[in-house]
């Protein structure tokens, strides 16, 4: 671009030293420039990524339980959470009982007498017993009132432990939860398959057990153990950064333990605002002969509004109506939705022997204050699914197939003469 406007200009004329230098510095200063306002012009399109919400503790569970080790029902404990936004009150009960006897175990808030929603227990007939229930913003501003009531229709020693956290979904609160019972086993006391937790998220664990001490995995912050009438009550919390699965376990060191177990994942609020649209990947392999391939993209950051992108297929060293089929147009979310939306390309399969060829799939123009966020391009790469041919010899055609050992000499599909190490020899 820069070299119209400078050394262009010189004409026919042999241009000095000195002439040189100065149209090369005012070229090189305005290339400079110009890829300045180009990379400017990709921020603006791309925008930064809204940072993701995150969940946090903002009243952790006590050392010692809220209603501890009672033995009469309904037992009650005045709680009043700390100020934030989107808050959940989390309330674990372990319940030990004496008997096997199917227990029911209910949790109101307020003078209104608001119902906790009942999330998972380790197991409601066995004799060490953990229930996880929680209570949202809004259950909070209907309570009236700061009294948490437990009613235990088994109440034989029981204990409850609340805390509270800010930042956390309203509407889908809980990612994941699990419970067991694990009698009389020499193990470490896991879930029966490990718990999901998106990003920014958060881990609880309880127990009800019949055994002193262990030690609870994955770096879970340990919030103490209490008794409770022959058993112990163990609590522990996580945050996540990042998502993933957790399975932290309590590890009793060999120790016979039976013990009831509960877990739960808490999903963090979404940010508001339109959110930033992406490719989930920037690299896609695709078998020529699967069909079509299926790229996913993101929206991260916030639900605010509907928003929208368009996409666009462009040719690398795959081609266009030979090797895939073009495609392009436009994908849309409503407000407050946040599933992925997918681009489905068709592959052309083509007996052709041939390398692996790529071709791009490129997110443009994000609509409703969306931004783009990378990757906004994805590279799909086409393998070929055909072998090499075999060799064929023609009928009449004259064909030399030479070796390091030496060569065949074929006419008409018969072999006619074979050198080897040790001479010629005819073929009859």
């Amino acid at each position: 671009m820069f070299m119209n406007t400078g050394i262009s200009r010189l004409g026919t004329q042999q241009p000095c030293k000195r002439t040189v230098r100065r149209e090369l510095t005012r070229g090189i200063k305005l290339g400079k420039l110009m890829l300045a306002i180009a990379v400017a012009a990709v921020v603006m399109i791309t925008g930064a990524p809204a940072a993701d919400a995150a969940v946090t503790m903002i009243d952790a569970f006590p050392a010692t339980p809220q209603i501890n080790d009672a033995t009469t029902s309904p037992a009650t404990a005045a709680y009043t959470p700390s100020a934030g936004t989107n808050r959940l009150i989390v309330v674990e009960v372990t319940n030990i009982p004496n008997n096997t006897t199917v227990t029911t175990i209910s949790v109101t808030y307020g003078s209104n007498n608001v119902p906790a929603t009942y999330v998972i227990d380790s197991a409601n007939n066995q004799r060490r017993q953990a229930w996880l229930f929680y209570l949202t913003e809004a259950d909070i501003a209907a309570a009236s009132g700061n009294t948490i009531t437990v009613t235990n229709d088994n109440a034989v020693n029981f204990s409850v432990n609340i805390a509270a956290f800010a930042g956390v979904d309203q509407i889908t609160p809980v990612t994941a939860f699990d419970g067991q019972y694990i009698n009389n086993t020499a193990a470490i006391l896991n879930y029966t398959a490990p718990l999901s937790v998106n990003a920014g998220g958060y881990g609880i664990i309880a127990a009800g057990s019949n055994t002193t001490g262990g030690t609870i995995g994955e770096s879970y912050v340990d919030h103490g153990e209490t008794a409770v009438g022959t058993g112990f009550s163990r609590l522990g919390s996580l945050a996540f950064a990042a998502g993933g699965t957790t399975d932290p376990g309590i590890d009793y060191g060999g120790t016979t333990v039976r013990a009831g177990v509960v877990g739960m994942t808490l999903n963090p609020a979404p940010v508001a605002g339109p959110g930033t649209l992406s490719l989930v990947s920037a690299t896609y392999t695709v078998g020529e002969n699967a069909g079509t391939v299926v790229l996913e993209v993101a929206r991260t950051g916030g639900v605010t509004g509907a928003v929208g992108v368009a996409y666009a297929t462009a040719n690398g060293t795959a081609i266009s109506g030979s090797d895939y089929t073009a495609a392009s147009g436009s994908l849309s979310w409503a407000g407050g939705d946040s599933a992925n939306k997918t681009i489905t390309i068709s592959i052309i399969n083509d007996t052709t022997v041939e390398t692996s060829e790529d071709f791009n799939v490129t997110l443009s123009s994000p609509t409703g204050g969306a931004v783009l966020g990378t990757p906004f391009t994805s590279t799909v790469t086409i393998t070929d699914d055909d072998g090499a041919p075999a060799a064929q010899v023609p009928a009449g055609n004259l064909l030399l197939f030479a070796s390091l050992a030496g060569g065949m000499l074929i006419y008409g599909g018969r072999l006619l003469r074979k050198k080897s190490d040790r001479g010629d020899h005819d073929q009859q």
